[in-house]
């Protein structure tokens, strides 16, 4: 999720939120839930469609790989904005670990 201050499409400013657990798989389904009513009231905001959802979250080595369903795949700015939110849901979280991001088990197009 990110505050809203016009920045550019990949640019993401984190949430500081508490989860009870601390895994890929439960702050992967933190983010999916979006940001409360506080959290939007205060600018936040998130590029992920509702309805996506988590199929499955695998660690390879240093390497989270999350499959997801119903989130956009392609190359424009608004899916800039939503794999960057994923990266940096897990790397901001656990450092040393990078994110492989799969749409319906397919890697996700690449945003360079």
């Amino acid at each position: 999720m990110s505050a809203s201050d016009g920045m550019e499409c990949g640019a993401v400013e984190p949430l500081q939120r508490h989860v009870d657990k601390k895994t890929p798989k439960v702050v992967l389904e933190a983010l999916l839930k979006g940001p409360s009513s506080e959290e939007i009231l205060k600018g936040a905001y998130t590029s992920i469609e509702r309805g996506a959802k988590l199929l499955s979250v695998e660690e390879e080595g240093d390497v989270v790989i999350a499959d997801f369903s119903g989130i956009a795949n392609g190359k424009s700015c608004r899916v800039k904005a939503i794999q960057n939110q994923i990266a940096r849901t897990i790397t901001d979280n656990f450092p040393g670990k990078s994110a492989k991001i799969l749409v319906d088990g397919k890697p996700a197009t690449p945003q360079n």
